[in-house]
C-alpha cells in the first residue's frame, strides 16, 4: 500500500531555525494495488487499458474525490507515473 500525503504546510520556527511539517486537515489517500481483507469494490478504479483496478481509500477526504485525483493521475497504465516513482523509491530505501 503506497500513502501519499496531500495538503502539506511548512514553518520555519525562527527560535529554533527549523523548519515543521504540518498537515492541514490530516487528509491522504491509500492506493493498493491489490484488493486487501473485505474492501469493496466501491473503492476501485480503473486505470487505461488494465483489467484490474487499484483500491483507494482516504482519510477526512470524500472517497469518490480520491477515486477521481487517481484516475486522472498522469500515465497511461494501472499504476500513475507517480506512484511508480514512490514505489521504486520505497523499495530502493
Amino acid at each position: 500500500m503506497i500513502y501519499l500525503i496531500l495538503d502539506v504546510h511548512y514553518q520555519e520556527n525562527p527560535q529554533t531555525n527549523k523548519t515543521t511539517a504540518s498537515v492541514a486537515g490530516i487528509r491522504f489517500q491509500g492506493i493498493a494495488k491489490n484488493k486487501f481483507f473485505d474492501i469493496s469494490e466501491d473503492y476501485a478504479v480503473y486505470r487505461g487499458i488494465s483489467k484490474h483496478p487499484l483500491y483507494v481509500t482516504s482519510v477526512d477526504f470524500d472517497n469518490q474525490k480520491a477515486l477521481q485525483i487517481v484516475k486522472n493521475l498522469e500515465g497511461e497504465h494501472k499504476l500513475p507515473n507517480i506512484v511508480k516513482m514512490v514505489d521504486k523509491l520505497s523499495r530502493d530505501l
